[in-house]
């Protein structure tokens, strides 16, 4: 016949309270683990991650029309298309922006107060969004950038074309081209 002792029954009931402790601990430890981390994410990295977000649903990007060459009645050049050379930056592609300037500095002709400018238009842009830094490089600046492209993150050299007009009185009737201004938002009250 079975026969039940009563300090048997204590003792594994301790032995299992004791393990139910353990058990209940450790899920604690991992919860709060859990919702640390979650906080950590959306606290301390939510920028990061708002911009991946933003870049994944819009992809953004300015291209120049093409333009023919404009000439008047007697075969005189008025508008017509330059090569030009320029530098971008993607801030979001630049580990540490300041060295990077610092850098361009170096290579470049770049003055304290266009560092300046440059930093207050990248706090306001977009961090996926390409600055200009230079509009239009000398050859052997555009060549220097390439032979050091390797060493900074970031930066695109670009070969693109400028509007160029032979009397720039002529400009506007012409045709000229340019990004809208917050002032030109302004003014435009529709």
């Amino acid at each position: 016949m079975l026969s039940f002792n009563s300090s048997n029954i204590s003792s594994k009931t301790r032995t299992i309270g004791r393990r139910m402790f353990l058990v209940n601990c450790f899920k604690a430890v991992v919860l709060f683990g859990i919702v640390g981390r979650l906080t950590a994410l959306q606290v301390t990295e939510s920028r990061k991650y708002r911009s991946l977000a933003d870049k994944n649903r819009f992809r953004e990007s300015k291209t120049a029309p093409p333009r023919g060459i404009i000439q008047d009645y007697f075969g005189k050049e008025i508008a017509s298309n330059k090569k030009i050379y320029q530098l971008q930056i993607v801030p979001e592609n630049t580990p540490n922006i300041d060295q990077l300037l610092n850098r361009l500095k170096s290579l470049i002709n770049l003055s304290d107060q266009k560092i300046f400018l440059l930093r207050k238009k990248i706090a306001k842009q977009k961090l996926w969004e390409a600055i200009i830094v230079s509009d239009n490089l000398t050859w052997s600046e555009f060549s220097r950038l390439n032979l050091f492209l390797h060493e900074l993150e970031g930066v695109q050299p670009i070969v693109s074309v400028a509007r160029s007009y032979k009397d720039d009185s002529s400009a506007h009737a012409v045709g000229y081209v340019s990004e809208i201004s917050v002032k030109d938002l302004k003014k435009k009250n529709i």
